[in-house]
């Protein structure tokens, strides 16, 4: 009897608690698909929430372009034909990134609802610089690419339009400016959340 009564206490403990971290906090995950002055990219975060009213965001954003300069004549080698073309040539930024915010809701359902997120991030930049052109076989390309790379710190500013349809999914669209002395990436991303995003009315 006395370990069932410890047993129950332990529960009871445990159900309040998760209610009381439900109630105050929010964890989920985000991920989105964005397009700019970056032909393509990928936004993947965690993020943590509390009271509904500040957040915080670790997570990784990746964008892709077309080099403006590449050659006319170019053709890719036999590789990238069989792959549709889809691993380059291109120009590129990764961000590692981390965020704080302020959380301001649109309505009194929380149907919707703005984060206001600015960030920093360790960057790893990538640009096409030159193109020698080769005689080759179908196997490699024309052209022999050299590229130069970067690391910097850059500033993240990333406001977000959340809709939580229910409280464990929602969509979101985002403006996202990244800024560093070597690039400014801007752009606008569509995607979803998904996890502890709303407390329960």
């Amino acid at each position: 009897m006395k370990h069932f009564v410890i047993l129950l206490i332990a529960l009871t403990v445990v159900r309040i608690s998760n209610a009381q971290f439900y109630e105050n906090n929010g964890i989920y995950l985000s991920s989105e698909i964005n397009t700019g002055n970056y032909t393509i990219g990928i936004d993947f975060n965690l993020n943590y929430t509390y009271k509904e009213k500040y957040s915080f965001k670790l997570g990784y954003l990746a964008n892709l372009s077309k080099p403006e300069s590449k050659p006319e004549d170019y053709i890719p080698g036999i590789e990238k034909v069989l792959s549709f073309g889809l691993f380059g040539p291109f120009d590129e930024i990764v961000n590692y990134q981390m965020g704080l915010g302020k959380i301001y809701k649109l309505n009194d359902a929380g149907k919707a609802r703005l984060n206001l997120s600015l960030g920093f991030a360790y960057s790893k930049i990538r640009n096409i610089i030159s193109w020698q052109k080769r005689n080759t076989l179908l196997l490699t390309s024309n052209y022999a690419i050299n590229y130069r790379s970067y690391n910097t710190g850059s500033l993240i500013i990333n406001p977000k339009l959340e809709f939580p349809i229910v409280g464990f999914y929602g969509l979101t669209v985002s403006p996202i400016l990244v800024i560093n002395k070597y690039e400014t990436y801007f752009g606008i991303g569509v995607g979803q959340i998904i996890g502890i995003i709303k407390k329960k009315n």
